[in-house]
This record gives structure tokens, sequence and C-alpha cells, in this order.
């Protein structure tokens, strides 16, 4: 069944974007609430079992961070730690409408922004690759009929009870996906955006 997955701000951040896996595929849906402006993304089923975890993003408004976090997202990621040097590939879909940004949650959905009215979803795909750190995906992210290049890096942790950590993060440029043009220098809003993943999943039983 999809999971329901509360995905909190963060005390940090796609996605990105994946969830943490030891091997085979995953594929999982995080669902909490449905409004006017977002899509409903089309369920998918799940080879693991996520117990918790949120995609945020911070901006910077005025010289201060605000941070903010998507609601509804489906991954589909296939990952084994034998294959290398190429572990597997991701493919998450996001609906740009779950976003709760504080006071500026209605102002981001706009024409200037992320103009959800036209562009209700992001997708973010590409191959997993080792990295000195641990893994990286060398992707694209086409948001807001723009698609780039977009490096994330992750880490996995085992943790006591069988589950598996995950976080990653990468930070993008507004500017490289027309998101706020009519703000095109830092006083009101700032160019770099981070992206924040974390999650703890365990393999379902066959």
């Amino acid at each position: 069944p999809p999971h329901h997955t509360p995905l909190a701000a963060p005390a940090i951040a796609v996605a990105v974007t994946i969830a943490a896996i030891l091997g085979g595929t995953l594929m999982a849906t995080f669902k909490t609430h449905d409004g006017p402006a977002v899509v409903d993304l089309a369920q998918v089923s799940s080879d693991w079992q996520v117990s918790d975890g949120y995609l945020s993003i911070t901006i910077t408004q005025f010289g201060n961070p605000v941070t903010g976090s998507f609601a509804d997202w489906t991954a589909d990621i296939t990952f084994d730690p034998d294959a290398g040097p190429d572990f597997g590939h991701v493919a998450v879909t996001i609906a740009i409408g779950s976003l709760t940004l504080g006071s500026v949650t209605d102002q981001a959905m706009g024409d200037d922004f992320f103009d959800v009215a036209q562009f209700p979803t992001a997708l973010f795909t590409g191959p997993i690759t080792a990295s000195d750190a641990g893994y990286v995906v060398n992707g694209e992210l086409r948001l807001r009929g723009v698609t780039a290049p977009v490096v994330l890096s992750f880490v996995l942790t085992d943790n006591a009870d069988g589950s598996v950590a995950m976080k990653g993060d990468t930070t993008l440029d507004r500017q490289t996906f027309q998101i706020g043009q009519s703000m095109d220098d830092e006083t009101n809003l700032g160019f770099p955006v981070h992206i924040d993943v974390d999650l703890t999943a365990t393999k379902t039983a066959p």
C-alpha cells in the first residue's frame, strides 16, 4: 500500500529525493494532504517501508532563511550495492502544489515563481554511482518547463533495528529554472535554493 508519511520541515533537506536502500528496487509514495493546486500523483508500490522522512527546501528571503517541505511525492529507485560502479537509478516526481513555505506559500505557487497551474510537477532522474563520501546521483531536474543538470550527494547508514537511514542534499540556482524572474538580484530573494532529503526505510518482507 502507499505510505502516508509526514514530511516535516527539517532541522536542515528532492529530489529528491531518495530513500535509503540496501538492494533491489524501491518505489515509494509519500502523501499527506490534498489541495486545489496539488496534482494527484499516481500510486506506486514499494519494496521498502518508509517510517519517516522529509523532502525540504530552504530559500533566503530578505537575508533570512525560510524552510519549507513538500508533502506529496513519489520515488522509483533501483539500487544494488554490489553492482558498482553503476549502482542503480532514481526517478522522483514531486507535486509542487504540496509545498508549504511559511507565509509565502501562496506567493510561491504564483506565475512568477513555481507557476503551479501550468507546471504542477517536477521530475528528478539520474543514475546512482559512488562518491568519495558515499553515493551521488548525477541527474537532471525538470522544473517549471526547464530541464537542467543537478547533482545530489547522499549517504546511507544502517540502524540497529534493521532499517536504513538516507541523508542527501544539493543546491540549485532559482535563475536556472526561471523562478522569480522579476527579482533579478538577491535583495528580496536569494539565488541559491538548498534541497535536503532525510529518510528512514525498512525492507518489506517478500
